[in-house]
């Protein structure tokens, strides 16, 4: 019986989101210790189950970033990350396994030339082990060599055969899905969950595109377009009222959004990322169906369940209301009580003041109004004052000052 193959992450999705926070698009260390604490927490559950490459970029990166942002640590402690980094690295990929015949072992250097890994770092590893400790210029230089080379051996290869999901594809697998969820809220047979785990299967973790078209196609928002109630007796009928349809909005994508979420928590961060994409841009009609949509999200009892022992959720609650601080507007607002009036304790402890701080009360706002009014009235004072300017002969002289602009006849 083959032995299965165990790896410490959920989806390929979670590995590619560590292999963006190693290796930034832009210089980042920030980012980088924040994909070291995920490599160091899959270490922690099973250290055997982690890929030597994934390990040795983990502890390259770590040893860089000591020895380049270190100002207390000892020249002997970062010499000796980089010089463990470093023979833990050669090693794992050039030393052989003991065996029973000499014969059959092979040196260093001759794994090392087949795998095309240059023979100074197994001669570097051999000087770290049992030599003199090499230059810490000389270690800085092949641990960065040794980080794009785990890039183009190992990560760069991980999206081979990754197909891109396609929005078109998606949206024939949503109306499916619609199609099926109302044959099931009728009581009959349906495929919602065969459709609903082809889903997840061809996604492999990428929510994105599956968020992207929820929102943006509108399939959640239809209430504003039409929307199909379920009379009770037989029949779909149409709605006029905004309210009603979307409690059938709630009604027909409830049961399949907590399937996906229950499959994989990462579709509801995509989820939310697109809400708040979306209340950039978006008519204001379809900025209140969002608003009800998270509105129904974080209050729904249902909803709380399944999100009850999800501790990631409370990141998302979190990046949602730093979006209503940096985006000011009556909705986004709106959507800023609604997080501190649902979510935890914790949570609004830490927010109540800057939410509350960050908003104007109605008396400032007349005083700036005011304000402005009177800033505005001087500087139509002082155009009207350059404009009445007229010397006594010689015709007009150039304008001293600045220029104020004003409506023709005014």
């Amino acid at each position: 019986m083959p032995t299965p193959h165990i790896h410490p992450w959920r989806t390929k999705h979670d590995l590619l989101t560590v292999r963006s926070l190693l290796y930034p698009a832009s210089p980042s260390p920030s980012s980088q210790l924040q994909g070291l604490a995920i490599v160091d927490a899959w270490t922690t559950r099973d250290a055997s189950t982690i890929p030597h490459p994934i390990a040795a970029t983990a502890m390259l990166l770590d040893a860089l970033l000591l020895h380049s942002s270190s100002t207390t640590t000892s020249p002997f402690a970062r010499r000796g990350a980089l010089g463990l980094a470093i023979a833990r690295f050669v090693t794992g990929f050039c030393d052989t396994p003991p065996s029973t015949l000499a014969v059959a072992r092979r040196s260093m250097y001759a794994v090392a030339e087949e795998l095309r890994l240059p023979s100074e770092w197994v001669r570097m590893r051999h000087e770290i082990t049992h030599g003199a400790m090499p230059g810490v210029d000389e270690m800085v230089d092949a641990a960065r060599a040794a980080v794009g080379w785990l890039w183009e051996r190992y990560w760069k290869g991980l999206d081979a055969g990754r197909a891109v999901v396609k929005a078109e594809e998606v949206r024939e697998q949503l109306k499916a899905v619609v199609r099926e969820r109302k044959m099931e809220i009728k009581g009959q047979e349906n495929g919602v969950r065969e459709i609903l785990d082809g889903l997840v299967v061809r996604v492999d973790g990428d929510w994105t595109a599956v968020a992207k078209v929820l929102v943006e196609k509108r399939f959640m928002l239809a209430g504003l377009r039409y929307v199909l109630s379920w009379s009770g007796s037989g029949g779909w009928l149409m709605c006029d009222r905004q309210e009603q349809g979307m409690k059938v909005s709630f009604l027909v994508w409830d049961v399949p959004l907590r399937y996906l979420v229950d499959a994989d928590l990462g579709f509801l961060v995509s989820l939310y990322e697109a809400f708040r994409n979306a209340l950039l841009c978006v008519a204001e009609e379809e900025k209140e169906a969002i608003i009800q949509w998270i509105a129904h999200l974080i209050s729904d009892q249902k909803w709380k369940q399944a999100l009850l022992e999800q501790s990631s959720v409370e990141d998302v609650y979190t990046e949602t209301m730093e979006f209503c601080l940096l985006n000011p507007g009556i909705k986004i607002r709106e959507l800023g009580s609604l997080l501190l009036k649902y979510g935890s304790r914790d949570f609004k402890e830490d927010w109540i003041e800057i939410f509350t701080a960050s908003e104007l009360n109605e008396d400032d706002r007349v005083a700036d109004g005011v304000v402005e009014l009177q800033e505005r009235e001087a500087m139509d004072l002082d155009s009207d004052a350059q404009i009445a300017h007229q010397p006594d002969e010689g015709g007009w002289n150039m304008l001293q000052g600045v220029w104020t602009p004003r409506p023709i006849g005014i």
